[in-house]
C-alpha cells in the first residue's frame, strides 16, 4: 500500500513537473515572440482604443540602416503588404461557409474587411454572430494585429498569456491563431452565462472571477464602458 501512494505521488510531481516545463516554454516563446516585435519595431502599445491606419508603413532599425535609398525599401515594404493583403484575399475566396461576407462590409463602421473571412469561418464553428466579434475587435484592437495592452493582451482580439497557453496559440500576432483562439475563448463565457451578452463581454474584459464577485457586470467604468461600445456597435451592424 505504501509502494502504490508513493508512485502515485511521484506520478503526480512527474505529472506537475511536466506542466510548469510546458508553462516556462510557452511563456518563453511569447517572450521571444515578443521581444522580436518590440525589437522589431512592428509592436504598437494599446493605451488607447484607435483603428489603425491601412497607410502605415513601419521600418525596422535594421532597413533604416540598410545603404540603400529609402524609397527602395518604402517600395519594398509596400510590396510585402500588398502580398499580405493578396493572401488574406484568397482567405475571402476560398471561403465556403453559409454566412454572407458583404454582411460584415461596413465602411461607415469599420475601417478593413480583410479579415473577415476569418470572422465568419471560425464563427460558424461556434454558432457565434460574426458581427459581434467584428465589434469586439473593433474595441479591442483597432483592427491592429500587432496591438499589445499595457496588461499584455495580444492582437486582435487581445489575447492574455494565460488565454494564449491555454489555447496552444504560437503566434499571437498571426490573425487566423488569434481570431480563433479569441473566438474560441468568447463562445466558453457565452456558453457559461447561457447567451446573456452583458455578462458574456464583462467577463471577456474584466474576467469571470469579477463578474462571480460582483454578481453581475463589475462597477467598473471601463468594463461598463467598453459593453457599451461593444453592443452599439453591434446594434448598428446589425440595422444597416
Amino acid at each position: 500500500m505504501l509502494v502504490t501512494n508513493q508512485t502515485h505521488t511521484s506520478q503526480t510531481v512527474e505529472t506537475k513537473t511536466n506542466e510548469s516545463i510546458q508553462k516556462v516554454q510557452s511563456d518563453t516563446n511569447f517572450s521571444n515572440l515578443l521581444n522580436e516585435k518590440i525589437k522589431s519595431s512592428e509592436l504598437v502599445v494599446n493605451t488607447s482604443f484607435c483603428e489603425s491606419s491601412p497607410e502605415m508603413i513601419t521600418l525596422t532599425e535594421a532597413e533604416m540602416n540598410q545603404a540603400i535609398p529609402i524609397e527602395v525599401y518604402l517600395q519594398q515594404k509596400r510590396q510585402d503588404r500588398l502580398i499580405n493583403m493578396q493572401n488574406l484575399s484568397m482567405t475571402h475566396q476560398m471561403y465556403q461557409g453559409s454566412f454572407d461576407l458583404s454582411l460584415l462590409q461596413n465602411k461607415s463602421l469599420f475601417t478593413t474587411d480583410q479579415y473577415d473571412a476569418i470572422i465568419a469561418t471560425e464563427c460558424e464553428k461556434y454558432g457565434i454572430d460574426p458581427l459581434l466579434i467584428k465589434s469586439i475587435i473593433k474595441h479591442e484592437s483597432g483592427f491592429n494585429t500587432n496591438v499589445v495592452s499595457s496588461a499584455g493582451a495580444s492582437g486582435l482580439m487581445q489575447l492574455m498569456p494565460s488565454n494564449i497557453r491555454h489555447y496552444g496559440v504560437a503566434d499571437p500576432f498571426n490573425p487566423e491563431e488569434n481570431i480563433a483562439a479569441g473566438v474560441k475563448h468568447f463562445k466558453s463565457y457565452y456558453d457559461m452565462y447561457k447567451g446573456d451578452l452583458e455578462l458574456t463581454l464583462a467577463a471577456y474584459n474584466a474576467g469571470p472571477g469579477n463578474v462571480k464577485k460582483y454578481g453581475g457586470v463589475p462597477p467598473f467604468k471601463e468594463t461598463q464602458n467598453y459593453i457599451e461600445r461593444v453592443l452599439g456597435t453591434y446594434e448598428k451592424a446589425k440595422s444597416i
